[in-house]
């Protein structure tokens, strides 16, 4: 049963149509992103191929258990569910869902930016939580937040 769902599911996403909308809606994602990004003057990178959305900083390690947990509870605050910045687009995902994972990465970068009460938390769990967003000039914004 499991192997005919699996063959099931296979036939679906084999159609260049249903690929070709998962890789337009993460485009359109990437470009959000990338607007946000350019308007806040922030360093960063919204990249990916295809249905992949890959969402760097420089000089942040992407794998660092204490970015992802505030990465995801940041754009949690907007409604959106993701394990890291690193999101897998669907051919499901339609505009409204665009429109809202782009406001809730707006939202994060300002959350992550003021330092929540979640974030001081994730700083005293992990030990240590250096700045994530630094501008265009360089400087991190904000500077290390204090448990």
């Amino acid at each position: 049963m499991s192997a005919a769902a699996g063959v099931a599911c296979l036939e679906i996403v084999r159609d260049p149509a249903i690929q070709r909308r998962a890789t337009r809606t993460a485009d359109d994602l990437r470009a959000g992103f990338t607007e946000i990004l350019a308007r806040r003057s922030i360093q960063g990178e919204a990249g990916g191929d295809t249905s992949f959305v890959a969402v760097t900083f420089p000089g942040v390690d992407p794998g660092s258990a204490s970015f992802r947990i505030a990465f995801r509870l940041a754009m949690q605050m907007g409604g959106v569910d993701v394990p890291n910045p690193n999101l897998v687009v669907s051919a499901v995902h339609d505009g409204a869902d665009v429109a809202q994972t782009i406001d809730a990465f707006d939202g994060a970068l300002t959350w992550l930016a003021r330092g929540s009460a979640a974030r001081r938390l994730t700083v005293q769990l992990r030990g240590g939580f250096s700045p994530y967003l630094a501008t265009r000039s360089g400087t991190h914004a904000p500077s290390k937040v204090s448990p």
